[in-house]
């Protein structure tokens, strides 16, 4: 009977050390991993130091928690909600996006042509997986702008991606992040779905989907953006235009600005619409002139009001208005921002942000190419991520710049 009861003692003694290793090794390892953070020699070197480990998310994108629990984090891989789909997708999306403007980088080209092919299916071009999420849309938006993907070849995926947009737009008037929460309106959406409506119908000549993309924005402006600050709010009702959660959310302005660029650069010039007239008829190139107009005012507003928020070393933080923590996703989009707002305004100041928002992301890059202090995923309306840690998305957002 004793050595019954000593058998037990010893299987639970194992098991308890198990489950705190399991919790143990990550903190661990993020706290080793950090040891010489930020020390490159250069701009070039740590470019290339990121790029090779972009190459090796594009091949495996590791898992991102839902939760920022770190004590019994097993129970939630047990029970399948360490992570989901969605958040899978649109990290992805930034990996791919990375990799597109590095694209004659030999290994990131391999890469990006295998991770294309891990997607579509060769044989029918349409999806390997499709999730049913706004969220796909981004990944879809960063296949079809990638130079190593074939828009023919990969049409039956995007018009997959179109028609279930196009739906839910139909459905609901704009589009939402969630069916559960119809009535809400995310600024996280604004960048999963305009930038791949807009890409879509100038691509494939559908003005339905850039006039989709449309109504999306100028809504969300309408209702979303604070009068006083400029700033984006996380969301708001539809059915009132009453406004939810934080107002200058780092990451959330972040996806206002990618939103916002992505879409305007998607359209073609005025030069290109006056050649493919055969697309699209003399009122559709009106709607696109004036929605080209309308982006590139909010743009320009975004811009001002953002750039007076960042802070002297480079990043933005997670709530923009505080201004006291840095954080890697929200200032490699808005750096990324910056630096399209210079190029259209020919301003200094926005190209020095941009400088100086680079010079932060290289300061929090880890020593293996991983850019560390992302926020981690967002919780709901008002409830946000207290983890500040690696994400494969942050390096994807930097390696756009």
């Amino acid at each position: 009977m004793e050595t019954l009861w000593f058998t037990l003692f010893i299987l639970l003694s194992g098991a308890v050390l198990l489950l705190i290793l399991f919790d143990i090794i990550p903190v661990f390892y993020r706290w080793y991993s950090r040891i010489h953070i930020g020390r490159h020699k250069d701009k070039e070197q740590w470019k290339n130091i990121c790029l090779k480990r972009l190459a090796e998310y594009l091949k495996k994108i590791p898992p991102v928690p839902v939760e920022d629990a770190r004590r019994l984090r097993i129970l939630d891989l047990i029970k399948g909600g360490y992570s989901t789909n969605k958040l899978r997708c649109w990290q992805e999306a930034a990996v791919l996006l990375g990799a597109n403007k590095n694209i004659s980088v030999p290994q990131i080209k391999t890469a990006a042509e295998n991770c294309i092919r891990s997607k579509i299916n060769p044989e029918t071009g349409d999806w390997q997986n499709f999730v049913a999420a706004p969220d796909t849309a981004l990944l879809a938006f960063a296949l079809l702008s990638s130079p190593a993907a074939n828009p023919d070849k990969i049409r039956p995926a995007m018009d997959t991606t179109a028609r279930y947009l196009l739906d839910l737009s139909e459905q609901y008037g704009t589009i939402p992040y969630n069916t559960a929460d119809a009535e809400i309106r995310f600024v996280d959406t604004l960048a999963m779905v305009c930038p791949f409506l807009v890409k879509y119908g100038t691509t494939y000549g559908d003005i339905k989907t850039i006039a989709a993309a449309r109504v999306q924005i100028n809504e969300f402006i309408r209702y979303g953006i604070h009068r006083e600050t400029g700033l984006p709010a996380h969301c708001y009702n539809k059915t009132d235009g009453s406004p939810l959660g934080l107002y200058g959310w780092g990451r959330g302005s972040g996806w206002y600005a990618l939103g916002l660029t992505a879409s305007c650069l998607s359209l073609p010039s005025k030069s290109a619409l006056t050649e493919a007239e055969h697309r699209f008829s003399a009122d559709e190139i009106t709607v696109i002139e004036d929605f080209r107009r309308e982006l590139l005012e909010a743009i320009l507003a975004f811009a001002d009001a953002a750039e007076k928020l960042q802070m002297e070393n480079g990043a933005w933080d997670r709530q923009l208005l505080l201004r006291k923590t840095g954080e890697s996703t929200a200032t490699a989009l808005l750096g990324g921002f910056m630096d399209k707002t210079g190029e259209l305004t020919g301003e200094e100041r926005f190209s020095k942000a941009y400088d100086n928002s680079l010079k932060f992301l290289i300061s929090c890059t880890r020593r293996n190419g991983v850019v560390d202090y992302a926020q981690g995923d967002t919780k709901g309306v008002g409830f946000y991520s207290r983890e500040l840690d690696a994400m494969p998305a942050a390096l994807g957002f930097a390696m756009m710049l």
